[in-house]
């Protein structure tokens, strides 16, 4: 009971403070239904794509991969469809999309039809990184599009494929990636934000608050603000908007994948199927 009465006390006093505007702000993106050859179509030139994982050996397999990737741009430039379809795998993650094949060449032939003006060269050289399980990825920028033609710096995933042959597993590039960063970001805070909502303390320290601010408040109301996008992750809070100013009630953030809640200046405790869902959404 008495720490019933101190939680109502201090939304009293928060209440009764003399209040900064809130701000709310909300993150999302849409990638393309269907991505052809002229998703890279925004200037990107300094922008560049994700490589993890350790440098390539020196000959074999790096050669032929640079070989892979200078072929694929050959024949886009050249408008060869015939000559991309062995550089494929069964399926692609085409420009954030797991597709097969087939999606992939009907993309490039209606890009590359008749008519088609667009090119496409590689300006620069062609790292390659090969991952944990040997998979390789090629960072390059490329100088392509139709008409207008742009630097965009891309990414192109290789992989032996069931033959042993090297194939082409992703096609990707900065401006794609760009969204898919801004989706996955929107995802965090939506999950992080249903999960914070979602725990006794904050549902029971809402629902006074609100009552308190229905029976002696017009001029307040519960609100939030943020989230703020940091290097490893985000914060945001949930509190009374007043006429003057923004007081926190609970604060709550996302670093590293783990959510951390603060109730009334204590930390509270999250179970760990909430950690888990939350993780997934935000790594």
């Amino acid at each position: 009971m008495r720490g019933a009465l101190l939680a109502l006390g201090l939304i009293s006093l928060v209440l009764a403070c003399k209040p900064a505007p809130s701000a709310t702000s909300d993150a999302g993106a849409q990638i393309p239904n269907d991505a052809t050859i002229t998703a890279s179509a925004t200037p990107t030139a300094a922008a560049s794509v994700a490589l993890t994982g350790t440098t390539a050996d020196a000959g074999g397999d790096t050669e032929a991969a640079k070989e892979i990737v200078r072929s694929w741009s050959h024949a886009l430039d050249t408008h060869d469809t015939a000559a991309l379809s062995p550089l494929y795998a069964p399926r692609v993650l085409f420009y954030g999309r797991d597709v097969p094949r087939a999606v992939v060449l009907a993309a490039k032939s209606r890009a590359l039809g008749p008519g088609s003006t667009f090119h496409q060269s590689i300006t620069s050289d062609i790292a390659i990184v090969r991952g944990d399980n040997g998979d390789m990825r090629a960072a390059f920028t490329k100088h392509s599009g139709a008409g207008k033609q742009l630097d965009v710096a891309a990414r192109v995933g290789i992989a032996r494929g069931d033959g042993g042959a090297l194939e082409i597993v992703e096609e990707t590039d900065a401006p794609t990636q760009g969204r898919a960063s801004t989706i996955k970001l929107a995802g965090c805070h939506l999950a992080a934000a249903a999960a914070v909502r979602d725990v006794p303390a904050v549902k029971k320290l809402l629902a006074d608050t609100q009552r308190e601010i229905d029976a002696h408040y017009s001029d307040r109301s519960l609100g939030g603000w943020g989230p703020i996008d940091e290097p490893d992750g985000f914060s945001a809070s949930l509190g009374v908007n007043q006429p003057e100013r923004f007081e926190n009630l609970v604060l709550y953030g996302v670093h590293a994948g783990k959510l951390t809640v603060t109730v009334m200046g204590e930390d509270v405790a999250l179970p760990k199927e909430k950690q888990e869902a939350v993780a997934k959404a935000c790594l």
